[in-house]
């Protein structure tokens, strides 16, 4: 049973305040006597808890992180079951501008920003026959058309319908292909299957990559998944675009925890339904870092030896960084002349849980896109001031520019990029 999803209400005693969250104290920070700690283009800035809002999130329960989860398998996260009903078509999961403004679209509706195909099976089985053929290769005689999936109150990325895909099981067709079939007639890209097979409530956060299945994925948005729950939709997006097949030899199943994404591509997730989005952002990522992928996979990174010295280096000098600084709730980054980032938790356990995974994502940052850093402590100050000056504008600040995660009416997670 899925908990609760994001909202924006503002709970009743506003908590996330200068009254209660701080950095160190200036003398400190001037000094830095490892209240800032920094290493080559990443400093880190530890937001302070006091005593009124620890107790206030004293009822948080205690979480197992994702990566916990799905070593010790007490996750299971699969491709969308094939629960569709025969005889019908699926619905396009995104739809982009380019696809909005064209009007030779053959026998679409659009509806809410999505087109639903009203074309018949041999429409259907033509148009994959056209893109088997312009790509010169065969699509075997028996492929049966896609049908839908019966309708559903889970969550999901804008009410995406996940269609049935095993036709390119064994279809023999290159990515490309198969990509833009899913992106111009539905699919599974956007939506995993989970269930808390454990004792534990489970804690999943928006960024996190996780490998398997027919392409890796990034989770969409944080999520907490009950004990022994039931098959929950889990919104994700591909980060891995020249990919549809399980690889032999793999188990089908996503049991591989990989890492939180760079700012870069957490940031294209915020508020976002489109796939080509965080495609983009990903490539450019990849170019950037001379990494070589045949599947446009943001994890081959960990290929790169070069880019995963300076990861080590980054995590050796800063995971640490605040064992010996209590009740940190929270991390500002900064490379170079501005801040690149801040998440802040409800209590100090889930703040150290999640920090390691976090460090790799900043420090990607910081590798890739980061400089020496050079803003002063006071700007730092202002915009911790100005994250928290009031509920409401942090509300409008963080809904623009990151995310709100809240459980209970109390605010669990806080990010900003």
């Amino acid at each position: 049973m899925l908990l609760l999803l994001v909202c924006f209400t503002v709970p009743a005693v506003a908590q996330y305040n200068l009254q209660n969250l701080s950095l160190p104290k200036k003398k400190k920070i001037d000094e830095h006597q490892n209240s800032s700690p920094s290493y080559q283009h990443l400093q880190l800035y530890p937001v302070i808890a006091n005593q009124t809002f620890l107790a206030a999130h004293k009822d948080i329960p205690t979480f197992t992180n994702l990566q916990n989860a799905i070593q010790s398998e007490k996750v299971m996260i699969t491709e969308v079951a094939d629960t569709q009903a025969p005889g019908t078509l699926p619905t396009m999961n995104f739809l982009n501008e380019e696809d909005e403004n064209d009007a030779n679209l053959p026998i679409h509706t659009r509806i809410n920003g999505s087109i639903t195909n009203a074309r018949s099976p041999e429409d259907v089985q033509e148009n994959l026959a056209q893109n088997s053929s312009n790509s010169n290769q065969n699509m075997p005689s028996n492929v049966e058309v896609p049908p839908s999936p019966p309708p559903s109150s889970s969550p999901a990325i804008a009410d995406t319908v996940t269609p049935h895909l095993s036709i390119f099981d064994d279809a023999n067709l290159p990515p490309e292909v198969v990509q833009n079939y899913l992106l111009n007639n539905g699919g599974t890209v956007n939506a995993l299957q989970i269930q808390n097979v454990s004792n534990d409530t489970v804690y999943l956060m928006a960024g996190e990559v996780i490998q398997g299945g027919k392409q890796d994925r990034v989770i969409a948005k944080d999520m907490v998944i009950a004990p022994n729950s039931e098959l929950i939709t889990l919104p994700v997006f591909c980060v891995e675009k020249g990919r549809w097949s399980y690889e032999k030899g793999v188990y089908k199943n996503f049991n591989q925890y990989f890492q939180v994404a760079n700012i870069q591509v957490r940031k294209s997730l915020q508020g976002n339904t489109s796939q080509e989005k965080v495609w983009q952002t990903i490539e450019k990522f990849n170019n950037r870092n001379l990494i070589a992928s045949q599947t446009d996979a943001y994890t081959d990174l960990a290929q790169s030896e070069g880019f995963m010295k300076q990861i080590t280096a980054y995590n050796e000098h800063l995971a640490d960084a605040f064992t010996d600084t209590p009740n940190v709730i929270g991390v500002i980054a900064v490379s170079g002349d501005q801040v690149i980032g801040c998440d802040m938790f409800a209590t100090p356990q889930l703040f150290a849980q999640q920090y390691p995974n976090l460090l790799y994502a900043y420090a990607t940052e910081a590798i890739s896109n980061g400089d020496q850093p050079q803003i002063e402590p006071k700007a730092v100050q202002q915009y911790l001031a100005t994250f928290l000056a009031a509920e409401d504008g942090e509300e409008k600040l963080v809904k623009d520019k990151g995310s709100v995660f809240e459980l209970d009416g109390k605010k669990v997670h806080i990010s900003g990029f």
